[in-house]
């Protein structure tokens, strides 16, 4: 009597002490690991307009050989 009915609590993230544990016998390397210093030089250098396969101008304007 007078008591309001509760709707189920919503499902929570568990917080780190709910986690499994990491097997860390089965850890392997990133293979698409790339360290910091080459991803800064690697955008420093796209944004000045370098790119790795840069390709030479053609020579004349209607692209043939001369």
């Amino acid at each position: 009597m007078g008591e309001v009915p509760q709707a189920p609590a919503a499902p929570r993230r568990p917080h780190r002490g709910m986690l499994p544990d990491v097997d860390m016998s089965r850890v392997v390397p990133d293979p698409n690991y790339r360290p910091l210093f080459k991803r800064l030089a690697k955008l420093i250098g796209r944004l000045a307009g370098r790119s790795g396969a840069a390709r030479p101008a053609a020579r004349t304007m209607s692209g043939g050989n001369r």
